[in-house]
C-alpha cells in the first residue's frame, strides 16, 4: 500500500512542479462567470496542535508521543489531498473555457522533448459543482492520455464536499482510487471529515476528525488497522489530550505548562 502511495506522490509532484511555470492554452469565459477553484483547505484535518507543540527530553510524556506519532503519521496521508490542490491552484483563475455546460482550464508544458498537460473541468450541478482533474503527459518512452487524478463534488459555499483521489497506475488508463474525504464544516469553529484510505489486500482504514471550537478528536477504525483502533483527544484551551487504543484505559498527558508530563485522566 505505502510504496503505491508513495509512487503516487512523487508521480503527482513532478506533474505539479513541471506545470508551476506553464502557460495557459484556454480561451476565456464567453456566456457566464466561471465558478472559482475549489479551495482543499475544508477537506484537510487540523494537526498543528501537534506540530507546534514540542517535548523536552528530560520531561517526555510518552502519552503525548505516541499520540504525536499516530496523529502526524495519518495527518501525513491525510493531506496528500493537499499535493493534489496544487495541481488546482496552478491553474488560471477566471480563464476557463465554457462548451457545452462545462467549464473547463487547460494548461501545458513542454521541455527537452516531454510533454505534461492538466485538463480541470467543472459543471454546475445548481446547488453544487461536480470537479475533475485529467493529467496527459509523454516522452520518447511514456505516453499518458487524460489520466483522471481526481474529482468530487463541492456545494457553491465550499463548506461541504467530497474528494475521490486517484492513485496513478502506469500500466493502465483505469483511475483506482486510493483516498476518499468527505466533509462539512461551517468555516469558522466546527467541523467534521471523514478521510477513507482504500486498500483491497489489508483493508480499508477510515479516519475521523471532529472538531468543535478548541476540542478536536480523531478516530482511527477499520480492517487495515489490524484491530488496533485508535482515538485521540485534545484540546487547545486547556493543552490536555489522551490517547485510547481499543477497549484499553486512556492514557492522558498535561501540555499547558513548559513541559509535558503524563497525568491521571481523572485530572482532565
Amino acid at each position: 500500500m505505502y510504496r503505491k502511495l508513495i509512487f503516487t506522490v512523487l508521480a503527482i509532484a513532478t506533474a505539479t512542479l513541471v506545470l508551476t511555470a506553464c502557460g495557459d492554452n484556454s480561451t476565456g469565459a464567453t456566456e457566464e462567470e466561471a465558478p472559482a477553484l475549489p479551495n482543499l483547505e475544508y477537506s484537510q484535518p487540523d494537526v498543528s496542535y501537534f506540530e507546534n507543540t514540542t517535548v523536552k527530553t528530560k520531561s517526555a510524556s510518552q502519552n503525548f508521543l505516541m499520540a504525536k506519532s499516530m496523529v502526524l503519521s495519518y495527518g501525513s496521508i491525510s493531506s496528500i489531498g493537499m499535493l493534489y490542490g496544487s495541481i488546482l491552484e496552478s491553474a488560471p483563475q477566471g480563464e476557463g473555457s465554457f462548451n457545452n455546460g462545462t467549464w473547463e482550464w487547460t494548461y501545458s508544458y513542454n521541455y527537452q522533448g516531454a510533454s505534461s498537460e492538466m485538463r480541470v473541468t467543472a459543471q454546475d450541478n445548481g446547488n453544487a459543482i461536480s470537479w475533475a482533474v485529467y493529467w496527459s503527459y509523454s516522452d520518447t518512452e511514456v505516453t499518458i492520455e487524460d489520466y483522471k487524478l481526481m474529482e468530487g463534488t463541492t456545494q457553491n459555499d465550499g463548506l461541504t464536499g467530497n474528494w475521490t483521489f486517484n492513485s496513478f497506475e502506469a500500466e493502465s488508463n483505469t483511475p483506482v482510487p486510493f483516498l476518499t474525504s468527505n466533509w462539512v464544516t461551517d468555516g469558522e469553529g466546527e467541523s467534521e471529515i471523514t478521510i477513507e484510505i482504500l486498500d483491497n489486500s489489508s483493508g480499508n482504514i477510515t479516519i475521523s476528525y471532529d472538531k468543535v471550537s478548541t476540542d478536536f478528536l480523531m478516530i482511527v477504525t477499520g480492517e487495515g488497522t489490524g484491530g488496533n483502533d485508535m482515538e485521540i483527544g485534545w484540546n487547545t484551551d486547556t493543552n490536555l489530550g489522551y490517547i485510547q487504543q481499543g477497549t484499553d484505559t486512556p492514557l492522558c498527558w498535561d501540555s499547558s505548562n513548559n513541559t509535558v508530563v503524563d497525568i491521571s485522566c481523572s485530572n482532565t
